[in-house]
């Protein structure tokens, strides 16, 4: 069912937006817990999804969008942004190892340093800054994030992000410490079922200019970057 609603929506609009794929088919709450005003989906709907939108150069966004909900509803169940989440009422976007080529420090609570060619960053409304020394989930405040778009060669537009704040001044979850996440919930060195590597690939490819060098070892993947920005 999720695969035929997306294939009509694309057969109605080659290329969706943002609100195409929140107002047509409510994508915005896919991998939101139906406590929250959200379908529940997990990895398995994802890679479904995405097998849709990849083929359109439609699904970067939404996937730094439905892997930062499904993280903030794994650590941050009844978190209060969930529900506008899942409405598309707001957006956010996941900072990490798979969806920018750079990444900033986290450390303590706190976030220092820039992230690169981040999808779904340029319409964001929230950051959700992921690795292995913390989740911090902060407002997109220019006063406080400088944020550079870019325009990139599908005509998608990603967001370079410079962070300088302590995540004390603006953060709404603050995860310290070594990360017990899930496989599949987001990309670490930890396995990842198959279907979501599909899903992974997409994204850092979307992040470069040339396609990632990756492995795939009993569902253990391993992605390389090689590219000089300006």
């Amino acid at each position: 069912m999720l695969a035929a609603s997306i294939q009509r929506l694309l057969a109605d609009n080659p290329r969706p937006g943002w609100r195409d794929l929140v107002d047509a088919i409510g994508l915005a709450g896919l991998t939101v817990p139906e406590a929250a005003s959200g379908f529940g989906g997990g990895v398995i709907e994802v890679a479904v999804a995405m097998t849709e939108l990849g083929p359109a150069l439609a699904g970067a966004d939404w996937l730094s969008h439905a892997a930062a909900a499904m993280l903030i509803a794994r650590v941050a169940p009844d978190h209060a942004a969930l529900p506008d989440l899942a409405a598309g009422s707001r957006r956010a976007a996941i900072i990490c190892s798979a969806s920018s080529v750079a990444m900033p420090d986290v450390a303590l609570g706190a976030v220092h340093g820039a992230a690169r060619l981040v999808a779904g960053a340029a319409e964001a409304d929230l950051f959700l800054v992921a690795d292995r020394g913390g989740i911090v989930l902060l407002a997109a405040d220019q006063g406080k994030v400088e944020q550079r778009h870019r325009i990139m060669h599908d005509g998608s537009v990603t967001a370079d992000l410079g962070f300088t704040a302590l995540a004390a001044d603006g953060a709404s979850l603050t995860i310290t410490g070594p990360l017990a996440i899930a496989p599949g919930d987001i990309p670490t060195e930890r396995p990842m079922p198959p279907a979501f590597l599909a899903a992974h690939q997409y994204l850092v490819a979307h992040a470069s200019d040339k396609a990632p060098t990756w492995q795939a070892n009993g569902g253990r993947a391993q992605f390389e970057i090689s590219q000089d920005l300006p």
